[in-house]
């Protein structure tokens, strides 16, 4: 954080977020610490949004007792589902009775704004299953709803390849997928990006950034950042990643250890065209469609509209300013901003 200290402009932080991996490894004085050494350096809003991830298993009374002494006022818990059997066999770590737990110690300690991610499409998972776990979260202001990805030489993706372990059909995944925007939508929550749900205001304020392409440094062993005209990327190698920031000669800065540590790839205006394009049509919000005429010309947005005619009038609302897509449009978001690019 120190050597990145100028690549933020002067304006406080809105957001400060833990996750992903398992940050609740570390102590809650440990993470206190890190908060108190990013306001020092950076800045941070006086009603800054700090987000912990963390797995119910960790989030114990003794790990609350120690987390309510820090400015962490949101937390992430990564339940994923209530069934004991479908837990096990995409082996997480908790029981679903730590999960109940964890939620509730989190309310006990005064945490409200909570996020829960959910999956569907699980081994084993049905219907009535995806169910129960929706009505056991939606209590919670906020939540994170993902389709299964089987990530290539995963322990899960080896084993459905043998057929030792079994998904749900597309159909039927499809059915799980609609229970879940069904059932959200009549428990009040709005659907404000393809994978996020949440009441009132609730939304992730960091998160949203990142649709936004907001400006955002990224610490650690394989972190994202970005700022105007440049993404970069730190490696992901743990002790690499150390031994070579620690190895740093006094007086050389973060740019001395491009290659070393980060990766960087600067960003075309027709890049970031897209980019936005690909974010901002994943949210609530849309594509706004007067900022882009002022940053990529009338033309773009010409291009836009003509493009659109290829899509039924059901997958999106335009009006002169916005452009957004509705629920049935998408499950085809991805398709439309590639056909949107110039």
């Amino acid at each position: 954080m120190r050597l990145r200290s100028d690549e933020l402009s002067a304006v406080p932080a809105d957001s400060l977020y833990f996750g992903g991996g398992t940050p609740s490894l570390l102590a809650p004085a440990d993470i206190g610490k890190l908060i108190v050494l990013a306001d020092e350096i950076f800045g941070l809003s006086p009603d800054a949004e700090i987000t912990l991830e963390a797995n119910p298993n960790q989030l114990t009374d003794e790990y609350f007792r120690g987390l309510r002494d820090t400015p962490v006022n949101r937390l992430s818990v990564g339940v994923q589902t209530f069934s004991d059997e479908v837990l096990k066999r995409i082996r997480r770590l908790h029981t679903s009775v730590q999960a109940e737990e964890a939620l509730t110690l989190a309310e006990k300690h005064g945490f409200h704004n909570i996020s829960a991610d959910l999956i569907y499409g699980l081994p084993g998972s049905t219907m009535a299953q995806l169910e129960s776990d929706l009505r056991r979260l939606s209590p919670l202001p906020h939540l994170s709803c993902y389709q299964l990805t089987l990530e290539e030489g995963s322990i899960l993706e080896m084993q459905v390849r043998k057929g030792l372990e079994r998904l749900p059909s597309e159909d039927g995944t499809e059915a799980q997928r609609e229970l879940v925007w069904e059932y959200l939508r009549d428990a009040g929550f709005t659907h404000y990006e393809v994978s996020s749900f949440c009441k009132g205001e609730a939304w992730s304020r960091h998160n949203t950034a990142y649709w936004r392409q907001e400006p955002y440094l990224g610490f650690g062993p394989a972190a994202h950042s970005y700022l105007p005209h440049r993404r970069q990327w730190n490696l992901p190698d743990v002790r690499g990643y150390c031994r070579n920031v620690a190895d740093l000669p006094d007086g050389r800065g973060w740019d001395d250890l491009e290659g070393a540590v980060f990766e960087r790839e600067q960003l075309t205006s027709e890049m970031e065209y897209e980019e936005y394009v690909m974010t901002s049509l994943r949210t609530c919000w849309g594509c706004d469609l007067e900022m882009v005429r002022l940053k990529w010309g009338v033309e773009t947005v010409s291009h836009i509209r003509n493009q659109l005619l290829r899509y039924p009038e059901q997958f999106y609302k335009l009006t002169y300013k916005r452009l957004v897509l509705t629920e049935e449009g998408l499950l085809f978001a991805d398709g439309v901003a590639s056909d949107l690019f110039l």
